[in-house]
């Protein structure tokens, strides 16, 4: 996994950089002053498809 270098706020955000037709999995968690909470469940998608 690689952590993306900019913060995601709200509940969309686009990602650069992606290949057309390659299959793309992404997780999220939420962080905060506290800490970080666990993973959600993994998210696929296929640019350009």
């Amino acid at each position: 996994w690689v952590r993306l270098p900019y913060p995601a706020e709200g509940t969309c955000t686009t990602v650069k950089l992606l290949v057309n037709g390659h299959t793309e999995e992404f997780r999220i968690r939420a962080s905060n002053g506290n800490g970080e909470a666990d993973y959600s469940n993994t998210a696929t998608a296929v640019p350009g498809s």
